[in-house]
This record gives C-alpha cells, structure tokens and sequence, in this order.
C-alpha cells in the first residue's frame, strides 16, 4: 500500500477541482497538506502538484492566493516544499526540489543533490518565476518578474530579482 494522501483544510474530501495533484510510481507514505484558501476556491488559478518519491510533502499554509497556473515538483525521498501563510503567487510560477538529472563527478560523488524549497509568510511571487531546489525566502519579501531564484535568502522584507535572483532592495513591504 502506497499511503500517500492530500488534505485540503485539514480534510481528504471535497479537494477543490482547481487542484491537481499526482503521486507517481515511488511515491510511498508522502503527503500534500494544503490549508484553507477562499482564494483557490474560488478558482482564480490551478495549482498543478507532483509528488514523486518516499516520505515526501508539500506543505501549503494558509489564505494561499494563485493568479494562474502554479506548478509544485517534489522529488527525492524525504524531500519537501513548504509554503507559508499569506502568500501571493501570480501566473506561471513553477517550484522544483531536483534538477531532474544526477551529475557526478569523476570518483561517484553526486554533485547536484536533490534539496527541499522553503517559501516564509506573506511571499509575493510575480509572474514567470521559476523557484528552484535549495531556495528560501524569508517573510514579507517579493520576488520580481521572470526571476530565478536558486539560493537561500535569509534577510526578511526584501525584494529579490533577476537571474539569477538577487537583493535589489532592503526594508520592503507588499500589499495587494
């Protein structure tokens, strides 16, 4: 038995039709726990979810706002996507915890391990975003459109843009 399931506020039924969720061949004992949203909803995007390996999770907070189509990738065994409270994504935002394919040097040692994605609070995403695996941003920030982000960003209230994404600007906020 594969054990895997999704929990939409906190419950295995009525998973709103906005949501599209897929547990592939190794995926054993993973999880997709998404909490509360008026936003999804009321269908004002898709959020599209791929869980592919063991004891892996998607971990969504609350009052999650999508303005498009958000695509979630998590592979790796114990490997996971955490998004906080409060966030705001636009359209065509996609979050990947692998690069796909191993690389390994000469003596066998993997060089792009598979690494798990951390989005804080209240995290803005503009549109065309690509979120990649060992990222982290920190709450109340805002990432630029057409950014990619590939690293870990520590510092709360800032803007980051660009690819690769960087600082372009301290002691922000954001509203809607």
């Amino acid at each position: 038995m594969r054990n895997n399931v999704i929990r939409y506020n906190n419950s295995t039924d009525n998973i709103p039709s906005n949501i599209k969720y897929y547990f592939y061949g190794s995926a054993i004992n993973s999880t997709i726990e998404i909490q509360k949203s008026d936003e999804i909803e009321k269908a004002k995007g898709e959020l599209i979810l791929h869980v592919y390996d063991q004891n892996s999770k998607i971990n969504i907070g609350k009052n999650l706002k999508i303005r498009g189509t958000v695509k979630i990738e998590v592979r790796g065994d114990n490997n996971y996507v955490h998004i906080g409270d409060n966030c705001l994504f636009a359209n065509d935002i996609t979050i990947l915890t692998t690069d796909y394919h191993r690389i390994y040097d000469k003596n066998g040692k993997l060089l792009n391990p598979q690494q798990p994605v951390v989005i804080e609070d209240n995290v803005w995403i503009a549109r065309h975003v690509k979120i990649l695996k060992g990222s982290h941003i920190s709450k109340n920030s805002a990432v630029g459109i057409c950014s990619v982000v590939n690293k870990k960003f520590d510092k709360e209230n800032i803007l980051i843009a660009g690819i690769p994404a960087k600082i372009v600007r301290e002691g922000i906020y954001w509203k809607e």
